[in-house]
């Protein structure tokens, strides 16, 4: 068993270690360490997502400065905030946060060194679901759900100021790429576990195949495709994924 610290000596307890900054708590929850949430600097955002006049491109470059980013009221913000599987249709209040919430955001602080743009805070995910969607599929991009102001620099750009975080999404594809996002990559042990899912999948699709070829035989074909290959599948799942 291991107990760990974060950098502001909150203290987890893990059993596991799965890799560098990934462990997991006796429960069952991942505890996900270091994971870097935004960034300072120049981003792009569509007209309908801020309310500014977009330049010519169609787009409004925000400005997000040091000192509005790192301000102590948007990182004392994101602490305890919830963690969602993508962004909810709604913000989180105390009317819905029970049906949206995954789990939750720890001990936010600024990066250091070349890592110095980036807000970070360690993250504890709690849903089963999203822990396979997290270790196995590759759902690791961030993306935040927010209140802000936007200040007017010239036509189509803006200063953002004043963000109040409301919620923290695991998404396929967050604003920032692979800079915000959960650290690590599969291990090898995961990766055989996807490629033998993908594997499985493949016979499944041959199997069906064959069946448009030979006609006369597509209900074996069928059987074999659509039966047995997805017994394997379920098999598969419940020993390798059921068990986080």
């Amino acid at each position: 068993m291991n107990m760990t610290l974060t950098q502001d000596h909150g203290m987890f307890f893990t059993t596991a270690k799965l890799s560098e900054n990934m462990e997991m708590t006796p429960e069952g929850f991942l505890l996900c360490r270091n994971v870097p949430v935004a960034r300072t600097g120049s981003l792009l955002y569509g007209a309908h997502e801020v309310p500014m006049a977009p330049g010519v491109t169609g787009d409004v470059e925000v400005i997000r400065e040091d000192e509005d980013l790192f301000n102590p009221a948007t990182m004392a913000s994101l602490n305890g905030k919830d963690v969602t599987l993508r962004h909810p249709d709604k913000f989180i209040s105390a009317e819905n946060w029970r049906n949206v919430s995954r789990g939750t955001v720890l001990d936010p602080r600024r990066g250091s060194g070349t890592e110095s743009d980036l807000l970070f805070v360690d993250v504890l995910v709690k849903d089963a679901e999203c822990i396979r969607k997290v270790r196995h599929d590759g759902l690791r991009q961030i993306s935040l759900g927010y209140h802000a102001n936007y200040v007017p620099l010239a036509p189509g750009k803006c200063r953002q100021r004043g963000m109040i975080v409301n919620h923290v999404a695991l998404v396929e594809q967050g604003r920032c790429g692979e800079r915000c996002a959960v650290r690590d990559e599969m291990t090898e042990e995961e990766q055989m576990d996807k490629q033998e899912i993908m594997d499985a999948e493949k016979r499944g699709m041959e199997a069906g195949l064959l069946a448009a070829v030979y006609l006369f035989h597509g209900i074996y074909w069928w059987a074999i495709g659509f039966g047995v290959c997805h017994i394997i599948f379920g098999l598969i799942m419940y020993f390798k994924y059921d068990k986080v």
